[in-house]
């Protein structure tokens, strides 16, 4: 790295960033200055603007800025961090090179007044948590959950995804009216949760080990309240807490899991 220094002022403007977004990330440990002058003014080395700059992609990957700082802080070089930083824009590439050729495909069979192929429109839509599935299960279980669904016809994968929305929508409403995990309503959707979750191919909850099924619904009920995305699916925060202490009082309960 270079001893070259930019103010914030200066890396505000060239990475499309305000100072006080600057300012916030500092505040929350994602970004320290190298330096703050006698002045008060914050300067920023190479090294800084580097680790900005995977910030920056993280973000509009749509990670949370906790997921974040716990990326960026992980063991490793530099060089490490920036080659999986690489590895997550080829995955990035890869969905939008198959949802372009999607759109194309429907583009160019309504023009040529054919019916487009479902499979094809929907090829690179529906790999939302490929990076995640596959960091967590392996690339071999993503195959298989995306072999099973892609088996799936038009018809079947709008049900399924209708079966998912009503489960969420009925978690959502429970939180609301009742509020109490313990209840008879959140035991009974903690219970079609974990139903509803065995048909998915590739997960844990094909495993014959009873431990590995609980590990992983326990690691799903506390994802619903610490991922965003996840909060945000059931309503935000408040209510996937619900869902998470419904999950885990019902593993608690039901030694057949």
């Amino acid at each position: 790295m270079t001893d070259r220094e930019w103010s914030i002022q200066e890396l505000s403007r060239r990475a499309g960033v305000s100072s006080r977004t600057l300012r916030h990330y500092d505040a929350i440990g994602l970004l320290v200055p190298t330096r703050t002058g006698s002045d008060g003014r914050r300067h920023y080395d190479a090294e800084a603007v580097a680790r900005l700059q995977q910030i920056l992609v993280l973000r509009d990957l749509g990670m949370a800025l906790p997921e974040i700082r716990d990326t960026v802080a992980q063991p490793g070089t530099e060089v490490h961090r920036l080659e999986r930083l690489v590895e997550r824009l080829e995955a990035e590439q890869e969905r939008l090179g198959a949802q372009i050729r999607a759109v194309r495909h429907t583009l160019e069979a309504r023009s040529d007044g054919r019916s487009p192929r479902m499979e094809a429109m929907m090829d690179g839509f529906n790999a939302q948590y490929k990076d995640e599935v596959i960091e967590r299960w392996g690339e071999a279980s993503h195959r298989r959950s995306d072999e099973w669904w892609k088996s799936k016809t038009y018809q079947e994968q709008v049900e399924l995804t209708r079966e998912a929305e009503d489960l969420i929508t009925r978690w959502t409403q429970a939180a609301a009216d009742d509020g109490d995990p313990r209840g008879e309503r959140g035991q009974a959707l903690a219970a079609e949760q974990v139903a509803w979750l065995r048909q998915m191919p590739g997960t844990p909850m094909e495993s014959q080990d009873p431990a590995d099924r609980r590990r992983y619904l326990e690691c799903l009920a506390h994802m619903y309240v610490d991922d965003e995305r996840f909060a945000a699916t059931y309503g935000g925060r408040e209510s996937a807490v619900f869902v998470r202490d419904a999950l885990l009082l019902h593993l608690e309960g039901d030694s057949r899991i």
